[in-house]
Formats: structure tokens, C-alpha cells, sequence
């Protein structure tokens, strides 16, 4: 659970700073840039796991049971509310 949170933390934070730091970014489409991280995220996720930690494919998607208690999934999301919510704030100054 503190892991998540701090996780939600570190994504909330660090873009925050990269939304104020490239403002071009506060103007951008907002769904792409969350489909674009989230790709990336899955991919590098999956991909460095399989290839290069030698966890099976099962043992990757088993982190995604948020069922069995794996809070990634609520993590993967900020990730994605991450643009709406510094575009959205960014907008009404």
C-alpha cells in the first residue's frame, strides 16, 4: 500500500513539474499524451520483465489482479489522470 502511494506521489509530482517546466505541454491533447505514456509504460513494463528479469509472461499479468490485492493497476492510473489533471489546473490560471 506505501509503495503505491508513494508511487501515485512520485507520477503526481514529477509531471507536474514537467507540465510547468514544457509548456507546450499544457496545450497538448491531454488523452494522447496519457495513451502515449501508458504504452510506454506497458511495454517497458513487459518487456524489460520478460527479457531481461526472466519473469514469465504469467507472472506480469498476475500484477495486474487487483483482486489479489496488487495495487499497480490504481498506480498505471494516475499515471493516466496525470495530463487531465495538470492540463485541466494549468488551464484556469
Amino acid at each position: 500500500m506505501l509503495s503505491a502511494l508513494l508511487g501515485i506521489g512520485i507520477i503526481l509530482g514529477t509531471t507536474g513539474v514537467l507540465f510547468r517546466a514544457f509548456p507546450g505541454w499544457q496545450r497538448a491533447n491531454p488523452l494522447r499524451l496519457a495513451s502515449i505514456w501508458l504504452v510506454l509504460t506497458l511495454a517497458f513494463e513487459f518487456l524489460f520483465g520478460h527479457y531481461v528479469d526472466g519473469k514469465s509472461w504469467r507472472e506480469l499479468v498476475e500484477n495486474y489482479a487487483i483482486w489479489d490485492g496488487k495495487l499497480w493497476p490504481i498506480v498505471l492510473l494516475s499515471l493516466v489522470a496525470a495530463p487531465f489533471l495538470w492540463t485541466r489546473s494549468s488551464h484556469q490560471h
